[in-house]
Order: structure tokens, then C-alpha cells, then sequence
């Protein structure tokens, strides 16, 4: 057998080796045993806090601010501007959700992408009154509520 043909072959089976190996330390026990996820996943995420809490909580205490913000009414969770809630939810004057002030959260919906609906409203951040929080300008809130 001529010697590149061996070496090619030694090269191959250090590569395998070294995938197997590899595979073996990186992929979790339980993994693909029964489908393509691991076993202990539901119990790992049931055991994480809850720290969101959800629409219908905000809804209860603030049902006037829900019912008028656009924003809800077009399917954004209170929480994915104000964040987690379920502090406040626990012991409302201890915890106040935080109120947006810059620029970058509404950025995340609003800013200008290629490949949006040209129906949904987009600005250039860079261009669009730089150095003012958008809050300054756009009611969120039609009773300006938190």
C-alpha cells in the first residue's frame, strides 16, 4: 500500500477519534435519548424563578393604560418595555418597573430595517431628532401612565 494512502488513512482515524471524543465531553447526558432535546429540560427550566408577570397581571391593576396604549393593542407586553414584573406584581410599592429613557429600546422595533413592512413605522435613529429620548415627543401611554 503506498504511504500516502496510509497516512491519509491514520489522519482519518485521528479525526474521527478526535470528533467522538469531542462529542462526548460537549453534548449533555440525556441528549437525543428521548427525541431531539435533553431529558433534564423541563425540570431545569421549571426550577427557574419566575420573574415575569405577565399581561393579564398589568391588566388587572392598570386596566385604563392598557386598553388605550396602541402598543398593547398591537401585541407588545408591557413587560418587553418596562421588563420583568413580578416583583412589583409581589409588592407593588416596593418595585416599580423601570420607564424607558433612552433611545435604544424603541430602536429595537422602530429603527430602520431593510427588510420590514413598509406599513410599520421605522425611523433612522441617527437622523431622527438626535439626542432626545423618543418619550419627548410620542405619548406611549394616552393618560401618560408608567
Amino acid at each position: 500500500m503506498r504511504p500516502q494512502v496510509v497516512r491519509l488513512g491514520l489522519c482519518f482515524v485521528v479525526f474521527i477519534g478526535a470528533f467522538v471524543a469531542l462529542r462526548n465531553q460537549v453534548v449533555p447526558k440525556g441528549f437525543g435519548t428521548e427525541g431531539f432535546h435533553r431529558v433534564q429540560a423541563p425540570a431545569l427550566v421549571e426550577s427557574f424563578k419566575l420573574v415575569h408577570a405577565g399581561h393579564q397581571a398589568c391588566a388587572d391593576c392598570h386596566p385604563d393604560i392598557v386598553e388605550g396604549t396602541f402598543h398593547v393593542k398591537a401585541g407588545v407586553s408591557c413587560e418587553s418595555c418596562h421588563g420583568p414584573a413580578e416583583k412589583h406584581v409581589d409588592d407593588p410599592s416596593s418595585f416599580l418597573p423601570p420607564k424607558p429613557q433612552g433611545r435604544d429600546l424603541c430602536a429595537r422595533c422602530h429603527g430602520m430595517v431593510v427588510g420590514r413592512r413598509a406599513d410599520f413605522p421605522q425611523v433612522d435613529v441617527k437622523e431622527h431628532n438626535t439626542g432626545e429620548p423618543c418619550m419627548s415627543c410620542h405619548e406611549i401611554h394616552p393618560t401618560g401612565g408608567e
